[in-house]
């Protein structure tokens, strides 16, 4: 496997019919690490991370019209190893790109250390890994509280919220 780094872009090629790229590249501290080749539209390429063993941890795969291929995941440190390879028929060249999200934790994970929001207000965040994010609402006025919460990409995501009273029981 050829090695890389984050925050890296590197061109490839996919020669021959059932060629695969491998890419090894080393994390030193825990991040969200995010993967994408960028090719021409007339390929359809797949994108796998594995661990050092070889087992999967996540795949992407392009569009139906094609254009590229992404994958973005929690990665603690260790070593990993980045696969490309295309549709059974297709061959072709590609650049594969290899960028980190930074994991500093966004808003407190108990009600001490809560993110404030308004009433009518709105906050985005990011949950890793077996974060929790709390906010704090002050309400002043009887009536119905609506709280809706909305994964920003198109991932098969769930997201959970509870509601506490000022003296921390669930309502």
């Amino acid at each position: 496997a050829a090695p890389i780094t984050v925050n890296s872009f590197t061109a490839g090629s996919i020669e021959f019919v059932q060629d695969e790229d491998y890419f090894q590249i080393i994390v030193d501290t825990p991040m969200i690490l995010t993967a994408e080749t960028l090719h021409s539209t007339s390929i359809y390429a797949y994108i796998s991370l594995l661990d050092e063993l070889g087992n999967g941890i996540a795949s992407g795969r392009g569009k139906d019209t094609g254009g590229g291929s992404t994958l973005s995941v929690y990665v603690e440190p260790g070593t990993y190893y980045i696969n490309i390879f295309m549709s059974s028929t297709q061959t072709g060249v590609y650049s594969l790109q290899v960028n980190s999200i930074s994991t500093v934790d966004d808003y407190g994970d108990d009600t001490g250390s809560a993110g404030d929001i308004a009433v009518g207000g709105n906050a985005t965040g990011m949950l890793i890994g077996g974060d929790v994010d709390y906010f704090q609402v002050d309400v002043t006025q009887t009536g119905a509280l609506i709280i809706s919460m909305q994964p920003s990409d198109a991932g098969n995501h769930r997201v959970y919220g509870l509601l506490y009273d000022s003296s921390g029981n669930v309502l």
